[in-house]
């Protein structure tokens, strides 16, 4: 649009003017002269602006968006993170509850079974007892009762201890499992979750540390490059209307002279 209003407008006039020298055509060139340089330095200067605002505009958006899907991961990260250690000790728990449940029950059962198992050895050593009674006499009866009360005695608390014996080991061997599995597990946990603290960490450093770079090196840049085409055009303005004042100026002296 400038190049068709200097080559339609301007150039016919400025031509005009060469050819037909006068007051006049001296006025009407430097005034055209002025007019396009001033156009000229406009458009450089909003079209510089414009450059530079579409640039900041774009950098800010990606920064944003970056940003955006950053904390979006690490909230999604951390969640999970969370839920997994929650269901993690839910499992440990139900676990621990269940095999102590179990041992429990098992003891439990094994102490009825081998209560059961005497009483029934028991009475059914009473009738023996009693019914050989009939055929000997009360002192042999009186020593076997004696023999057989003291024998199952002993048994008895023979198989009492052995049953809390087993059962005592059989809870320990249980509880350490688990605690151990349950150190295990939870130190393992721990150890990923400092990990990924550490990498978060570092990841959100560095990406600061990135986007505080490119922030500062784009608004560095897009100050030179502002300052240098602003002093540039500046420059050739100023060049250019000292010259066409100069040339005026000789070309009035000259035609004056003559």
């Amino acid at each position: 649009m400038l190049r068709y209003y200097f080559w339609r407008k301007l150039a016919p006039i400025i031509l005009y003017t060469a050819v037909n020298p006068g007051k006049r055509g001296s006025i009407n060139t430097l005034y055209t002269t002025v007019l396009y340089s001033t156009l000229l330095c406009s458009t450089l200067h909003y079209c510089t602006l414009l450059y530079i605002t579409l640039l900041y505009s774009t950098l800010l958006y990606s920064t944003l968006h970056y940003s955006a899907l950053l904390y979006t991961t690490v909230l999604y990260s951390t969640l999970l993170c969370s839920t997994l250690h929650y269901s993690t000790l839910r499992s440990i728990t139900l676990l621990y509850s269940t095999l102590l449940y179990v041992t429990l029950l098992h003891i439990t059962l094994l102490y009825i079974t081998l209560l059961h198992i005497t009483l029934l050895y028991i009475t059914l050593l009473y009738i023996a007892l009693h019914y050989s009674t009939l055929h000997y006499s009360t002192l042999h009866y009186s020593n076997l009762l004696y023999s057989a009360l003291l024998y199952i005695t002993l048994l008895y608390i023979t198989l009492i201890y052995s049953t809390l014996l087993y059962s005592t080991l059989l809870y320990s061997t249980l509880l350490y499992s688990t605690l151990l599995h349950s150190t295990l597990l939870y130190s393992t946990l721990l150890y990923s979750a400092l990990h990924y603290s550490t990498l978060h960490y570092s990841t959100l450093h560095y990406s600061t540390l990135l986007c505080s770079t490119l922030h500062y090196s784009t608004l560095l840049c897009s100050t030179l490059l502002y300052s240098t085409l602003l002093c540039s055009t500046l420059h050739y303005s100023t060049l250019r209307c000292i010259t066409l004042l100069y040339s005026t100026l000789l070309y009035s002296t000259l035609l004056y002279s003559t």
